[in-house]
């Protein structure tokens, strides 16, 4: 089989297709990975981010390796036939979906593919820059992505200069983003929160961690991982939880949470009238009445305070 790319033909006769699944050389490829996509990807960003890919290895243009070059069109070729089969593409997500695939995370490798994002990048730029003068937002977008990783903002790029879809890039970006962080770091919306941050704060290790742990337990762990994780970056792990409201996720072992605790146990005890409240807690929840030693306790309390209050004041007087 060969596709024809700007002029040249390129044999992709290594490929087939079978049960709805994609076979290079033998190992079963997803279409979405060899693009450096999420999974399921609307077909307009399929084509935008291939076109962009596939003028990196054209052979006027690429300066490396000529067999790499020939190996990656080939595979960038066979993945955007497959998913250019409208019903073979429908069929593969459906049986994705069906079989829980959607649920696992793709590995996350900020390096994977970087030196290709950065030529595709290059190759864009012009008309990139020439968008940005009218669209200014672009730049801003296309850094927040760029916090996430190279893949989500080499596809931004990708898709809004070949679809010349300007008008709507903050959708666009917004739903890369979701799509990256769903991908790699699963549906749950704590645990993509705290992956962002990660990422954005360059906490490249405590995302590579979450992401293989996730990989490996699965989704339904999410809350143990990010209790465990939490004892392995306390620093980080405890500013983020708490700012997210997610105090909870933070291990008993933690350290500052076992300083918390002590805290709190201190201030409690070090206060009569708290230590008082918390013993008779049952009694005024109840709107049971109290004992009547208690009582007596009670007004013996007050009564003290009273006098000490007196007693300061008439020395303040008595000084001043």
């Amino acid at each position: 089989m060969f596709q024809t790319v700007s002029g040249h033909r390129i044999q992709t006769e290594i490929c087939e297709y079978s049960e709805n699944q994609m076979q290079y050389n033998g190992k079963f490829l997803n279409p979405y990975d060899v693009l450096g996509l999420p999974q399921p990807s609307d077909i307009e960003l399929v084509k935008a981010t291939y076109k962009s890919l596939v003028k990196i290895y054209h052979p006027d243009i690429f300066k490396g390796d000529k067999d790499f070059a020939k190996e990656r069109l080939t595979q960038l070729n066979a993945a955007f036939e497959f998913l250019s089969n409208k019903k073979q593409k429908n069929e593969f997500d459906k049986k994705s979906q069906s079989q829980g695939k959607t649920e696992e995370q793709t590995e996350f490798d900020p390096d994977k593919n970087s030196n290709e994002f950065d030529e595709g990048i290059k190759l864009l730029k012009t008309n990139w820059d020439f968008a940005c003068d009218y669209y200014p937002e672009l730049q801003t977008l296309y850094n927040d992505l760029k916090f996430l990783g190279k893949e989500p903002s080499f596809a931004f790029m990708a898709y809004v200069v070949e679809t010349k879809n300007y008008h709507d890039a903050a959708n666009i970006a917004s739903s890369l983003e979701d799509a990256f962080l769903t991908a790699k770091f699963s549906e749950d919306n704590n645990v993509k929160t705290i992956a962002k941050i990660a990422l954005k704060k360059n906490q490249l290790v405590f995302a590579k961690e979450l992401n293989r742990a996730l990989k490996i337990l699965g989704t339904s762990s999410s809350d143990k991982i990010l209790m465990k994780l939490s004892e392995n970056f306390p620093d980080f792990t405890y500013e983020v939880y708490t700012s997210i409201g997610c105090y909870e996720l933070i291990s008993d072992n933690h350290p500052r949470k076992i300083m918390d605790h002590k805290e709190k146990f201190r201030q409690e005890n070090s206060d009569p009238y708290m230590s008082y409240l918390k013993e008779n807690k049952e009694s005024f929840s109840s709107g049971n009445e109290l004992d009547p030693n208690n009582q007596q306790t009670m007004s013996g309390f007050t009564s003290l305070v009273l006098i000490l209050f007196i007693l300061i004041i008439s020395l303040f007087v008595f000084l001043f």
